[in-house]
C-alpha cells in the first residue's frame, strides 16, 4: 500500500477480497418451547388491565430474558473502543460508483454518490470518492498493521480507524470523500477547509448522506470530516439507527 498520510487513517479505496462471512451465524434461532413461553408472556403483558403497573420496557425485558434476545435499544448494540459492530454486506450486493470504479457501495448509495459528484462538478467543486466498502480483512490491515507500524496504542488507533467488524465501511453505505484539487487534505482534518467539504455540508443531506463522526461526538472516536454515510432507504436507516 502507498504511503498513508498523517495518523495513517483509513484512506485508500480497496478492492473487496474473499467471500464475506456473517459475524453472527445462527443468531435469532429459537427452540419451539422457548418461543411458546415468550408468546405467552407477550400475551399476558398485553392483557394486563393496568399498563402503568408494569412499564412496557420492563415487559419487553422480561420477554427478552426468555427468548435470549436483548431489548431493542440502540445502546445494546455491541461496541468496541467507541465503535459499533457491523456485519459485512455480501460482495455480490455491491456496485461500483461510475466516476470512481474502485469505490464499491450498495446500489442506492452508489447512485446518490454519483449524483453528488455530478452536482458538485456543475458548481466547480471536485468532489472525489476515496473509499467505500471494506472487508474485515481490509480493516484488519488498516487497524492492526498500521497500529504496529506507528507504535500506537489500541485506544489511539481507534480514534482514527475502526477495528475489524466495527467499521461502517463493512455495510456498503459509508464513503470517504476528498477534494480532487487538494489531495494533501485527503483523510485529514484539514479537509474541512476545502470547497468539497463545504459543498458536502450544504448539500449532502439532500442526497441522504450525513457526517458519521462530527466534532460533537463524545464516544472517543475522533472527528472525521471526510467520512459520510448514506441513510436514504429503510435498510440503511435500520443499519445505523436500529439495534440488532
Amino acid at each position: 500500500m502507498d504511503d498513508i498520510p498523517e495518523a495513517r487513517r483509513e484512506s485508500v479505496a480497496l478492492l473487496p477480497e474473499g467471500k464475506p462471512r456473517s459475524p453472527f451465524p445462527g443468531y435469532g434461532l429459537l427452540a419451539l418451547g422457548t418461543g411458546a413461553i415468550a408468546l405467552g408472556m407477550i400475551g399476558a403483558a398485553i392483557a394486563r388491565p393496568d399498563p402503568q403497573a408494569v412499564p412496557w420496557t420492563t415487559q419487553l425485558a422480561e420477554v427478552a430474558m426468555v427468548i435470549g434476545t436483548p431489548p431493542d435499544t440502540l445502546e445494546d448494540r455491541p461496541t468496541l473502543l467507541g465503535h459499533r459492530a457491523y456485519g459485512e454486506v455480501p460482495i455480490a450486493q455491491l456496485v461500483p460508483v461510475p466516476s470512481a470504479p474502485l469505490v464499491q457501495l450498495q446500489p442506492a448509495a452508489a447512485a446518490a454518490v454519483e449524483a453528488m459528484v455530478t452536482a458538485a462538478q456543475a458548481e466547480g467543486v471536485n468532489l472525489l470518492p476515496l473509499s467505500g466498502f471494506r472487508s474485515h480483512a481490509d480493516q484488519q490491515y488498516l487497524f492492526f498493521q498500521i497500529k504496529a507500524e506507528l507504535g500506537e496504542s489500541a485506544i489511539a488507533r481507534a480514534e482514527v480507524s475502526a477495528p475489524p467488524g466495527y467499521s461502517e465501511h463493512h455495510t456498503g453505505y459509508a464513503v470517504d470523500f476528498g477534494d480532487g484539487n487538494r489531495p494533501s487534505t485527503h483523510v485529514q482534518i484539514s479537509f474541512e477547509d476545502t470547497p468539497a467539504f463545504q459543498w458536502l455540508q450544504q448539500n449532502a443531506p439532500r442526497y441522504n448522506f450525513e457526517l458519521s463522526f462530527p466534532k460533537t461526538r463524545t464516544n472517543g472516536v475522533g472527528y472525521e470530516p471526510w467520512h459520510w454515510r448514506f441513510v436514504g432507504d429503510p435498510d440503511s436507516l435500520e443499519t445505523f439507527y436500529q439495534a440488532r
